[in-house]
């Protein structure tokens, strides 16, 4: 079983930090909000993005799937009461010249696989589709 740690502090009323291994993340937890950190919503939605891109570069060799490069964007709705993310919507790009068929073996492993993602979609809805290319 894998685990994992993560550390958080405030550093004042306009934000906190969190930290782990050797890395740190800003948090928006101001009430104001700031434009140069992530809030927990945003938070939650980079956390699909990390699973999902770390979900292709795990499985395309074990399908021998080539490409070039990928990208996701996801899109989040939040109800006020109780207050909770009600659905979630992504859009996957992944650059590469396989045919269809194993561009949806690849989502269906991205799918099936992802810890994050299947986390997520156990709370909520959580619905997408992968395309071919590049993010316009």
């Amino acid at each position: 079983m894998l685990e994992y740690e993560v550390f958080s502090q405030r550093l004042s009323s306009n934000g906190s930090i969190a930290t782990t291994k050797c890395a740190e993340v800003a948090l928006d937890t101001c009430l104001d909000g700031r434009q140069d950190a992530f809030n927990p919503a945003e938070l939650l939605l980079a956390s699909l993005s990390a699973c999902m891109l770390k979900g292709i570069e795990r499985v395309a060799p074990i399908l021998k799937f080539e490409f070039r490069g990928a990208a996701v964007r996801f899109h989040g709705w939040r109800q006020d009461s109780p207050p909770k993310m009600i659905r979630i919507e992504y859009e996957l790009w992944v650059d590469s010249d396989e045919v269809d068929r194993r561009f949806d073996l690849l989502h269906d492993n991205l799918k099936k696989f992802g810890t994050i993602f299947n986390t997520v979609a156990a709370a909520c809805e959580l619905r997408g589709e992968i395309r071919r290319g590049r993010p316009e």
